[in-house]
């Protein structure tokens, strides 16, 4: 059913999922943020006139999201890519663009890489422990395949941001860090 209804609000048809052998488990099975069920949350992205560019995707936070640690966002960045890679986004999307907010230090995952790199903006949250050098050949080598990157307004201090600003195409404006809906998406292009 969720497919189908994502399929509605994009206006097109989802790829099933793939078919699993019975008895069969995937990765996700049992895994869960704070005991609810994962839910793709989408979110409309406007440009300048007001018109719809694409949609910022997350994960639904429960009731409960009051835990933030560490393990509970890298697990939130590895099923958010994990239920992406199920979804058709090329023909969800149709020309529009997904935004996905995303550690770094899962840059290199393979869901991310098996995703429609021109449809797909990544706002990246920048953390420790990240080789400089390596972050770069990887931002490259997505870019040459069209993916683009954002960053929060907010991560302008981090060590690690004047490295991936030459690849940058967005800067997430936060004026409110605690309401979590109210970011907006600014094209770098427009700064």
């Amino acid at each position: 059913m969720f497919k189908r209804l994502l399929a509605w609000f994009f206006g097109g048809q989802a790829r099933p999922a793939p078919a699993l052998a019975p008895g069969a488990s995937t990765p996700l099975d049992g895994l869960s943020i704070d005991g609810d069920k994962a839910v793709i949350r989408r979110e409309p992205v406007l440009d300048r006139q007001q018109h719809l560019i694409g949609y910022e995707l997350s994960l639904r936070q429960g009731k409960s999201r009051q835990s933030r640690n560490e393990h509970s966002k890298s697990l939130r960045d590895v099923m958010l890519l994990s239920h992406l890679q199920v979804l058709d986004l090329d023909k969800l999307l149709h020309a529009r663009t997904a935004f996905i907010h995303l550690d770094v230090c899962h840059i290199t995952d393979t869901h991310l890489a098996n995703l429609p790199a021109r449809q797909c903006v990544v706002i990246l949250e920048l953390s420790e422990g990240i080789n400089a050098a390596s972050l770069k050949a990887v931002l490259q080598a997505y870019r040459q395949l069209g993916m683009r990157f954002g960053l929060s307004i907010h991560q302008h201090a981090h060590p690690l941001a004047a490295v991936v600003q030459p690849w940058l195409s967005y800067v997430v404006l936060e004026p409110d860090r605690s309401e979590e809906h109210t970011s907006e998406l600014q094209s770098h292009s427009d700064l």
